[in-house]
């Protein structure tokens, strides 16, 4: 048992049977918001790396204020000159926090991760959404 944003939750492993009389393992997490209301998340990933990071998600989950709600900070789409030049993966971290990895970012761009980006390039870099 562990606390996930203060409700009490259970984070685990389980094993269910497939039609192909063998089993296989997932990752669960229950959180119980309150009475009557039971927040499940299930899922499987194909390395215990990507287990993890489901796992990491869930225990991010939390409360929301009424004031968070009502006025939140959408994630917005910056157009900005590339600081210096070199691989898109190492110039693209300069631009500042970003919600999206740099391959998403390069997909965005339109150019490949490794792919030369010159000093003044214009870039896009998605500026995460942020709760007031």
């Amino acid at each position: 048992a562990e606390t996930i944003g203060g409700w009490p939750a259970w984070t685990g492993r389980l094993t269910g049977s497939h039609g192909q009389g063998g089993a296989k393992g997932f990752v669960a997490s229950f959180v119980r918001q309150a009475s009557g209301r039971m927040l499940q998340f299930i899922g499987q990933g194909a390395t215990s790396e990507m287990e993890a990071r489901i796992v990491s998600s869930v225990r991010s989950l939390r409360p929301l204020s009424e004031s968070q709600r009502a006025n939140p900070t959408p994630a917005r789409l910056r157009v900005l000159q590339a600081p210096s030049s070199g691989a898109f993966s190492a110039v693209y971290p300069k631009l500042g926090t970003s919600s999206v990895s740099v391959a998403d970012a390069a997909i965005i761009n339109g150019v490949e991760a490794e792919e030369g980006i010159a000093t003044g390039q214009w870039l896009k870099s998605v500026e995460p959404a942020r709760y007031k």
